[in-house]
């Protein structure tokens, strides 16, 4: 029978000293490998100007796909490998020359593509290819001036100015809506963020001895596949027919056998396809109900135990000593590495909600002068219930790595329509769906990026300042190749729809 050892134990005191000096041994090494340079060196101006460059180049893409297909995807792969490339091909171009130049480290490559996902984000979130053209004239007028609710007051057609300033008073919102829930979300949490996790791999991977090669094969591919795809869109030019319809519109069949058997009795029989009035209502309301719930239900759970765990503080820790591995002591020395590079440069909780309200009381007195018929008090209440589904979106985001910031603009949309009534309710539902989806969308990709620069070791503060700067040359940049480019194409669609109607 063994003896039991009654010495005391601090729990100040280290439990497995030889643990902590593999610890400490590894985090020199790495130490000596690589210096983390500080959040203020990972913002360059180099990496400014090619995220400016990546930035309009992807708000075009962003436009094509809003105008043509009506789904996003996630570009954040592919920002940080051009990002890459184009700031290695010219650090290398300036080496040849003999000019001296800053290393490249992973944290600028990552704030490269910050700054990027941010700049076109606010091509899908801004409304041009959905809210902001649903005020304008030709919507209006291909709706018909007959349709019930469908008025010529209701109407505001796209300008240049006011779409700068309006995506300029709502876009900076969501950015510090849920800046004091990145360690619940990243570090208890542990949310994946499918698209941020495979960014930081890729990242990270390229900067290694083999990296440099291994991204010229991948820009090599991408550039294969980008020239067939353009050659193959080119092929289907000569044989495109008059429409938007792909063949798929009955598809799936059990969904044409339900609408026949309840058409007449849960909704009228002779709605379109994308009525809110028939089926799609049903569809829209019951996913909203879905997504929704389990958001809050996740954001009233974290309240709860922050709330206990508070009240109950533990006194009494037990003392456990695990034995472990040398690999599993590398793996505990990066992740701990990770955690304190993530909290090191702190954002205050008192700067988020200070630069949230002042940003709030902003957009609350400039809004109703954009949009006459939203009320100051409407605005107000948007954004007091805008951060439970910011976090909501972001939650979902992390697990399912998709956005459904659309989703939750319909919420803002049809509560403000219905308040304001039949004088104005269209314009001041769709220009609170513009605020919804601003702040839902901003706020995960944040998060997003968290995720990334958690990962690549980079700074809370420089993915945060990253996210300001990208936004505010999205503030620039969507709106002005919408307005060079998106026109054109939206033109070319409503020719086609006209044709079809006819």
């Amino acid at each position: 029978m063994g003896t039991e050892q009654a010495a005391a134990v601090e729990i100040s005191e280290p439990l497995l000293l030889h643990e902590e000096a593999a610890v400490d041994k590894i985090r020199a090494d790495d130490q000596e490998i690589e210096r983390i340079p500080e959040w203020k060196d990972q913002i360059t101006i180099r990496g400014l100007v090619v995220s400016a460059i990546l930035g309009t180049l992807f708000c075009i893409i962003t436009h094509k796909l809003n105008l043509t297909v009506g789904i996003i995807p996630s570009l954040n792969v592919a920002a940080g490998l051009l990002g890459f490339f184009f700031v290695k091909s010219w650090t290398g171009f300036l080496s040849k020359l003999g000019i001296s130049v800053q290393p490249f480290t992973r944290q600028e490559n990552t704030v490269i593509q910050t700054c990027v996902v941010a700049c076109y984000g606010l091509a899908f979130s801004g409304g041009f290819g959905s809210y902001l053209l649903s005020m304008d004239e030709k919507t209006y007028k291909l709706i018909g001036e007959d349709y019930p609710g469908n008025r010529a007051e209701d109407v505001k057609n796209p300008g240049l100015l006011w779409m700068m300033g309006f995506i300029f008073v709502v876009s900076f919102l969501g950015l510090f809506s849920l800046v004091p829930l990145r360690k619940v979300m990243v570090l208890e949490y542990k949310l994946t963020y499918p698209s941020g996790t495979a960014t930081a791999m890729l990242i990270n991977s390229f900067h290694t001895n083999t990296g440099a090669e291994l991204a010229r094969k991948q820009v090599s591919c991408l550039g294969k596949y980008l020239s067939i795809s353009f050659c193959w869109s080119c092929f289907k030019w000569f044989f495109s027919g008059i429409g938007d319809s792909c063949g798929f519109d009955n598809f799936p069949p059990w969904v044409d056998a339900v609408q026949e058997y309840r058409a007449g009795d849960w909704y009228p029989a002779d709605l379109g396809s994308n009525d809110f009035k028939g089926l799609y209502g049903y569809k829209v309301f019951v996913a909203i109900s879905l997504i929704l719930g389990d958001g809050l239900y996740n954001l009233i759970k974290i309240i709860s135990v922050t709330i206990k765990e508070i009240c109950t503080k533990r006194q009494n820790l037990p003392v456990v000593k695990e034995v472990t591995d040398e690999n599993s002591s590398k793996l505990l020395a990066e992740q701990k590495k990770r955690d304190e590079v993530f909290l090191k440069d702190r954002i205050p909780f008192w700067f988020a909600a200070s630069g949230y309200v002042g940003l709030a009381a902003i957009s609350t007195a400039a809004m109703p002068m954009i949009f006459p018929p939203l009320k100051w008090y409407l605005v107000l209440c948007s954004y007091i219930l805008a951060p439970a589904l910011a976090f909501c979106n972001s939650y979902g985001t992390g697990l399912t790595d998709w956005s459904l910031a659309s989703t939750y603009g319909k919420i803002g949309l049809f509560i403000i329509a219905s308040l304001v009534g039949s004088n104005g309710g269209v314009l001041a539902g769709l220009a609170a769906c513009g605020v919804m989806m601003s702040i839902v969308s901003t706020a995960a990709d944040l998060m997003q990026d968290f995720k990334t620069g958690y990962l690549t070791l980079s700074s809370a503060k420089s993915m945060f300042v990253s996210q300001l700067v990208g936004t505010a040359m999205g503030c620039v940049i969507a709106p002005l190749t919408f307005w060079f480019g998106g026109a054109s194409i939206l033109d070319h669609l409503i020719v086609h729809t006209k044709h079809h109607m006819l």
